[in-house]
């Protein structure tokens, strides 16, 4: 939350909001802060196949991206309700651009959101399957029916999301 939280959320600048564009300060503080110490302090498995990143929203654009971006360091990765269309859909073309790094994925929406948004994650879940990613056991796909943007939805999928 905050006022950061659009630049610090997105790898993309976009001039129709005047914000984003600073998402690898935030990549790198999971990266060189945050996981080095959780995996000090707790017994952890910190290879790639059991380390993992989620979000909703803003937080889903940035899961996806650290995920392509970093994946000697994120094998998991849930995108709930993302954020794609911010920077005109930019994260697209930087995921189709992108090597195809080994893992999983959670992709969702609910039709209670904008259609743009669920048009959104059917268009990236298309596209994780061009890039040889297979549905089912790469990655999956739920649109929920009726489900809103928001903590509430979120949290019902989450408990899908995570044994995935």
């Amino acid at each position: 939350t905050g006022g950061s939280r659009i630049d610090e959320y997105s790898p993309f600048f976009d001039d129709r909001v005047g914000g984003g564009g600073t998402a690898d300060l935030y990549v790198d503080f999971l990266l060189h802060t945050l996981k080095p110490q959780v995996d000090a302090q707790f017994r952890t498995r910190p290879e790639p196949a059991s380390t993992g990143v989620l979000g909703s929203s803003m937080g889903g654009l940035v899961s996806l991206y650290a995920f392509f971006r970093a994946p000697h360091a994120f094998g998991m990765c849930g995108v709930m309700s993302p954020a794609l269309w911010f920077a005109r859909r930019e994260i697209l073309n930087f995921v189709r651009a992108a090597d195809a790094p080994p893992g999983r994925l959670w992709l969702d929406a609910g039709t209670g959101e904008t259609a743009p948004t669920v048009a959104n994650v059917r268009a990236l879940r298309d596209l994780l399957a061009h890039k040889g990613y297979l549905e089912g056991r790469d990655f999956r796909c739920v649109i929920d029916p009726r489900a809103g943007h928001n903590e509430a939805a979120w949290g019902r999928r989450l408990k899908k999301a995570v044994p995935f």
